[in-house]
C-alpha cells in the first residue's frame, strides 16, 4: 500500500510541477511579447536582432517550448536586459 502512495504522490507532484513549468513560461513569453512591443518591433525584426529563429520567437511568445538558456541569453541580449527582468514581475 505505501507504495502505490508514493507513485500516487509523485504523479501528483508531477502534475503540479508540469502546471507551474506552464504558467512560467507563459508569463516569459508574456513579458518577452509585451518588451518587443514596447520597442515598436515586429516578431521578425526581434528575431533578427536576437539572431534567433521566427518560429522559435513565435513558440517562446506563446509559451509553447522552454527555451535553451542560449535562446535565452540571445533575448535577453537584444532586449538589452537582464534574465531578471524577463523572469521576474515588477
Amino acid at each position: 500500500m505505501n507504495n502505490i502512495q508514493n507513485d500516487m504522490q509523485d504523479e501528483k507532484k508531477k502534475k503540479d510541477d508540469d502546471e507551474e513549468k506552464k504558467i512560467f513560461l507563459e508569463l516569459v513569453g508574456k513579458r518577452v511579447k509585451l518588451k518587443r512591443k514596447e520597442m515598436n518591433l515586429t516578431q521578425e525584426k526581434f528575431a533578427k536582432k536576437a539572431d534567433i529563429n521566427l518560429r522559435h520567437l513565435q513558440d517562446v511568445e506563446s509559451g509553447k517550448i522552454n527555451m535553451g538558456i542560449w535562446i535565452f541569453a540571445k533575448i535577453a541580449r537584444a532586449f538589452k536586459t537582464s534574465a531578471d527582468d524577463l523572469m521576474c514581475e515588477d
